[in-house]
């Protein structure tokens, strides 16, 4: 996916940068048909960082949890994360051959990737499963 800032129409024709043009060329190149496909949507609005934020904030309960579990943080996060796929957090999904089975398996993507509204619903499962392994939480 290329994403780009906002550009300007003119006379129903998208006006490109010269930089975002040679992103297109490059897309084009390694397509076998000259045309691509494009979605236009608005912008997400990224997770808050820094102090008092959303990430800031899933971060410090994280690692309440692992102190009080005895796992390590990475773990931790990971079990939230993939929770919080089924409450909107965005993933993708991998298939692998397991015994000449394919099997799919939902990957939860980096924090990077989620937006405001996203890294709620990954606040909400970090507090469930402070709740489901008895952990309080204390907000710092």
């Amino acid at each position: 996916m290329v994403k780009f800032p906002a550009v300007e129409i003119r006379d129903d024709r998208l006006m490109l940068t010269d930089a975002q043009k040679l992103q297109v060329r490059f897309l084009l190149d390694k397509q076998k048909a000259p045309y691509l496909q494009v979605t236009f949507q608005a912008p997400f609005r990224p997770r808050s960082t820094g102090k008092g934020s959303q990430s800031a904030r899933i971060n410090g309960f994280v690692a309440q949890i692992a102190a009080h579990t005895g796992d390590d943080f990475e773990t931790v996060k990971i079990r939230c994360k993939q929770r919080a796929i089924g409450r909107g957090w965005p993933f993708i999904t991998v298939e692998e051959d397991i015994d000449g089975v394919m099997h799919e398996f939902r990957v939860a993507k980096s924090e990077a990737d989620g937006s405001v509204e996203e890294a709620r619903h990954l606040i909400e499962a970090v507090e469930q499963y402070a709740a489901d392994v008895g952990c309080v939480l204390v907000e710092e």
